[in-house]
């Protein structure tokens, strides 16, 4: 099922995009390099740090069009490196790192992301194709969760954990994404 859905979506993009659409995209696409400079360079960073830390989704950006890959390898690579950032070091310090995260997030949004070319890369990203701040911020909210060892107690407590964590690179592409279909409005958080 799962397989039909990714082909339906890719069919969609690659076969049934409209002119308008065409032009959005193409628009998007160049504004990641006037928001970034260095964008191809941190880029082909963001892609090693994939070939890496995340070999499946490394592997499953090669499935995605051409011109889609360098903005979800933007995505994910600041996700992955978040979730590092915040698992990686004492338990004690997990508070303030997450602390930080938001700061860099608030900055990548604000267009001042931090001079490393993940987050220069993300930035580009969600502000060429206007992700709602919404959605990375329901990843810190998990990661937070995690800092404070919740424990689920139904399967709806978990699935809600779930989509923060796992589901948000999933939700800035694909669900009524903008990276395919434009700006809208975060419900599925």
């Amino acid at each position: 099922m799962v397989g039909f859905v990714v082909l339906t979506v890719l069919y969609r993009v690659v076969v049934e995009e409209s002119a308008h659409e065409t032009e959005q995209r193409n628009r998007r696409l160049a504004a990641l390099r006037k928001y970034n400079a260095h964008w191809d360079a941190d880029v082909a960073h963001c892609e090693e740090v994939m070939r890496v830390g995340s070999k499946s989704f490394f592997l499953a950006t090669w499935l995605l069009p051409g011109w889609m890959r360098g903005p979800s390898l933007a995505l994910y690579s600041f996700c992955r490196k978040a979730d590092d950032d915040v698992d990686e070091g004492d338990a004690e310090g997990a508070a303030g790192r997450l602390a930080r995260l938001h700061t860099r997030l608030r900055d990548a949004y604000a267009g001042q992301p931090a001079d490393t070319c993940v987050d220069r890369a993300f930035s580009a990203c969600v502000r060429a194709f206007e992700v709602p701040i919404e959605i990375p911020e329901a990843m810190l909210e998990g990661f937070r969760w995690d800092i404070q060892r919740a424990e689920y107690q139904s399967y709806s407590q978990l699935v809600s954990y779930c989509s923060r964590v796992a589901a948000t690179v999933g939700a800035a592409k694909f669900q009524k994404s903008p990276i395919l279909h434009g700006p809208y409005t975060v419900n599925v958080l």
